[in-house]
Protein backbone atom coordinates (compact mmCIF):
# COMPACT_ATOMS: atom_id res chain seq x y z
CA UNK A 1 0.00 0.00 0.00
CA UNK A 2 1.22 3.24 -0.39
CA UNK A 3 2.64 5.91 1.99
CA UNK A 4 -0.24 8.35 0.84
CA UNK A 5 -3.11 6.21 0.70
CA UNK A 6 -2.69 5.51 4.62
CA UNK A 7 -3.53 8.81 5.45
CA UNK A 8 -5.55 9.37 2.84
CA UNK A 9 -8.16 6.65 4.12
CA UNK A 10 -7.48 7.75 8.02
CA UNK A 11 -8.79 11.26 6.54
CA UNK A 12 -11.58 9.85 4.68
CA UNK A 13 -12.63 7.82 7.21
CA UNK A 14 -13.19 10.85 9.80
CA UNK A 15 -14.69 12.68 7.77
CA UNK A 16 -17.56 9.79 7.05
CA UNK A 17 -17.71 9.90 10.39
CA UNK A 18 -18.02 13.63 11.10
CA UNK A 19 -20.74 13.60 8.72
CA UNK A 20 -22.45 10.31 9.94
CA UNK A 21 -22.62 12.64 13.61
CA UNK A 22 -23.39 15.85 12.04
CA UNK A 23 -26.35 13.96 10.14
CA UNK A 24 -28.35 12.22 12.96
CA UNK A 25 -27.29 15.55 14.87
CA UNK A 26 -29.46 17.65 12.75
CA UNK A 27 -32.58 14.98 12.78
CA UNK A 28 -33.41 15.61 16.26
CA UNK A 29 -36.37 16.55 17.28
CA UNK A 30 -36.62 20.26 16.89
CA UNK A 31 -33.64 20.74 15.13
CA UNK A 32 -35.03 21.95 11.95
CA UNK A 33 -36.81 24.64 13.67
CA UNK A 34 -34.46 25.85 15.44
CA UNK A 35 -32.53 26.38 12.17
CA UNK A 36 -35.16 27.78 10.14
CA UNK A 37 -35.13 30.28 13.18
CA UNK A 38 -32.40 31.61 12.73
CA UNK A 39 -30.11 29.73 15.80
CA UNK A 40 -26.94 28.41 13.77
CA UNK A 41 -24.28 27.25 15.85
CA UNK A 42 -25.71 29.11 18.61
CA UNK A 43 -24.65 32.51 17.60
CA UNK A 44 -27.42 35.33 15.91
CA UNK A 45 -27.55 35.51 12.00
CA UNK A 46 -28.27 38.80 11.94
CA UNK A 47 -25.02 40.04 12.24
CA UNK A 48 -25.35 41.72 15.37
CA UNK A 49 -23.48 40.65 18.66
CA UNK A 50 -24.77 39.24 21.83
CA UNK A 51 -25.93 42.34 23.09
CA UNK A 52 -27.82 43.35 20.00
CA UNK A 53 -25.58 46.83 18.98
Amino acid sequence: MPVQAKPAAAWTSLMFLVLYIDYHHRYQPGEIDKLRGGDILHEPVNGLDPEGR
